[in-house]
């Protein structure tokens, strides 16, 4: 609930820099233009610079976390998975941009909800040892007199009180605050839609965001908790899930296989290529949209065509799925994992944050301000 509830705000937030894009500047193609048409070539710079290292880092961590899950699933080598996965989206996005990034963010999210309320269901009516809410609760009473979390009140798994969830709900609302206000394919759907359909889209987003992690991640969690030491049909009884496990991103399927069986296992690969599709297919366009229009037209071919920026669009898609597949392998290689990842990307999108939202809300805010100010931030 802690990670749900530091996710959805900043989704909904954004939907006014949506806005005043829209407003301030309607013929843009990215947020950095705006930066650029302001503050001149360094604050742009600086911008593209964090911009590419949100998309990258973000892209990255959603590859090893699924790669990790499939590997669990199918045993299929980490680093096969780690290319075919960029490898399946390279190919829709080539070929219906930004068109099919949305209609698959759509079809995508409709399967997730699906899997999600099965596993919820079966958690909470159909399971032998859980059952309802209650036998849940009872469960968890259990396991409580065995085991004690550092950080929690009595060190206890049924409480809010806890200072690790406090501070990784803190870290989740600033930090991704950071990444969707810095990431160019959150604007691409703004820039797309009209004014009047952008802030009840995002809200919608930001609503429907809460749901996944809250009633997902619950789910899973508490069910594994239940679990891994009581029941012979998960995966890691009668010990519990090891941390890196755990800070793999494990849990889920975890739980998805003691709950659903077979039937779990397929689910949970299939909620990890629809989820992290839609995810690679978004960084693909953002990057690819800065690339062509704030690099590549801008600073080395003012007089390129609508085809051949169209052409050379299609090239950075299909490079930047390369070199995301190989830095996720890189980081996979010196055992960099989804708990580094999500502590490491807030010093980039932090940096960047403040003076972003001042360029938007602020008339005066000066150019000298703006450049050095991103890089004391970070």
């Amino acid at each position: 609930m802690l990670y749900a509830s530091g996710n959805c705000t900043q989704i909904v937030l954004f939907s006014t820099l949506a806005i005043q894009l829209k407003r301030r500047a309607p013929s843009v193609h990215t947020y950095l233009e705006l930066v650029r048409i302001r503050f001149g070539t360094l604050p742009h710079l600086t911008y593209i610079f964090f911009a590419l290292a949100n998309n990258i880092l973000v892209c990255s961590s959603v590859l090893l976390g699924a790669s990790a899950a499939i590997n669990s699933i199918t045993g299929m080598n980490v680093y096969a998975a780690l290319f075919l996965l960029p490898a399946s989206v390279v190919a829709y996005t080539l070929r219906g941009g930004l068109r099919s990034t949305i209609l698959a963010d759509y079809l995508h999210t409709v399967i997730i909800f699906v899997i999600l309320f099965t596993l919820w269901l079966r958690a909470y009516t159909t399971f032998p040892e859980i059952g309802s809410p209650a036998a849940m609760y009872d469960l968890l009473v259990k396991i409580s007199e065995k085991i004690s979390i550092s950080g929690n009140y009595k060190g206890s798994p049924l409480t809010l009180k806890t200072s690790g969830g406090q501070y990784f709900a803190w870290l989740s609302t600033f930090e991704y605050t950071g990444v969707v206000f810095l990431d160019p394919s959150y604007y691409q759907k703004g820039v797309a839609a009209t004014p009047e359909a952008t802030f009840p889209g995002y809200l919608i987003g930001g609503l429907s965001w809460f749901s996944i992690p809250w009633c997902l991640a619950t789910t899973a969690g508490l069910s594994a908790l239940a679990l891994e030491t009581t029941y012979p049909g998960f995966p890691t009884y009668p010990n519990r899930i090891p941390k890196e496990d755990v800070s793999a991103g494990l849990v889920l399927p975890y739980a998805a296989q003691a709950l659903l069986g077979k039937g779990g296992s397929a689910a949970v690969l299939l909620l990890m290529f629809m989820s992290c599709t839609s995810a690679i297919s978004a960084q693909m366009v953002g990057v690819s949209t800065v690339v062509s229009y704030d690099i590549f037209k801008t600073y080395f071919k003012p007089t390129i065509s609508p085809t051949g920026l169209l052409h050379f669009n299609q090239y950075v898609v299909a490079g930047f799925g390369l070199f995301a597949a190989a830095f996720a392998s890189l980081l996979h290689g010196v055992g960099l994992d989804l708990g580094f990842l999500y502590n490491y990307i807030g010093i980039f999108t932090g940096a960047g944050l403040s003076p972003l939202i001042f360029t938007f809300f602020n008339t005066r805010l000066h150019p000298a301000v703006i450049f050095p100010g991103i890089w004391i931030n970070f």
